[in-house]
This record gives C-alpha cells, structure tokens and sequence, in this order.
C-alpha cells in the first residue's frame, strides 16, 4: 500500500485476514453495527439475509461476528480497517468476485469520526490492494446510494494520480 493519506496518517490501518489479538476484537465491535443494519438495496444484505438480525441482539452479535466473518473471508470478503489507541474507527469492505474484479460492497466510520474522508482514503487502499492481488478492476457496488456515489466520484476524480480508468457503471479499470 501506498504511505497513508493525510486523513489517516494518525491512525493504524489492517485487512481483517491479516490480524489477530485486540485489533481483530476492535474490528468486530465495530462491524456489528454495519452486519445488523446493512444497505437493504446492497448485494450483502442479500446474502446476509435473516442472519443480519442475530446481529441485533445485544451482545449476541460481539460473540457471533468473528465465526461470520471469518466464514466470509474464506469465500473471498476481507475489510480494509483503520482503528486508534482504542478502537476500529472505519472500514471498507469488499470480495473478490472473480480473478479479474474486486467489489466493494462496504464502507462506514463510527459516528464521532465522520468528516474526515477515512472511508474515501481507505478506498483507494483497497483500489492499491486489487492491483497488488492483479485484478484488472473494481466496481464500487453502490446502487443509489448517495454516500457511494461520491466515492465513486472521488476516486474518479484522482484517477490519474491512483492508476485508473472510470468506467461504466462505477466501474474503475486498473491501468
């Protein structure tokens, strides 16, 4: 990857797969959130289907998340975290559809830490991350939704600087 962004150079970045101890603990307390409450129109929550709702009920959900989670990083998912001192501030989710795409279907930061740009910043990591894997592109699997839309059109705006194309349906062609 690429040196931090200015918007995370404070903070300590990691793939799910890659850790374990109390930084995979911070990121499961804060993916529970994003597992119960996922965006109805998204691919994910499809998949996640009724599951999503054990992730509702308190505590359950802290206990149930590492065995989900891990389940879906055998199958192609993994997330792209940045955390401080105490916590998972931010993630960007995403599955290796097939030896050619990469989608990210996921993205969020924890309230107090919004409006720093985290998840815009992490997204072109994981851009960085799918040419290193030697994928030829990522679609930012955003729907309608309006804050993907913008990341979308961030990326697109740094194409040059970040080694893409824009594409056809928030499409990024690798270069």
């Amino acid at each position: 990857m690429r040196p931090p962004a200015p918007a995370l150079d404070k903070y300590t970045r990691f793939l799910y797969s890659e850790v374990a101890g109390s930084l995979r603990e911070k990121s499961v307390k804060h993916i529970v959130p994003f597992l119960a409450y996922p965006d109805k129109r998204g691919e994910f929550a499809k998949n996640l289907g009724w599951r999503r709702l054990l992730f509702r009920v308190p505590y359950a959900g802290e206990r149930l998340a590492p065995h989900l989670v891990d389940k879906l990083v055998g199958v192609g998912h993994d997330a792209l975290f940045c955390a401080n001192d105490e916590q998972a501030v931010s993630h960007v989710g995403f599955q290796i559809k097939d030896g050619w795409t990469m989608g990210i279907f996921s993205g969020g930061t924890d309230p107090e830490f919004r409006g720093r740009r985290l998840v815009f910043s992490l997204c072109e990591d994981v851009v960085d991350i799918a040419r290193e894997k030697g994928l030829h592109r990522v679609i930012i699997g955003v729907g309608s939704h309006p804050f993907g839309i913008k990341v979308y059109d961030h990326i697109a705006s740094r194409a040059e600087q970040l080694g893409v194309r824009p594409g056809r349906g928030y499409c990024l062609e690798i270069e």
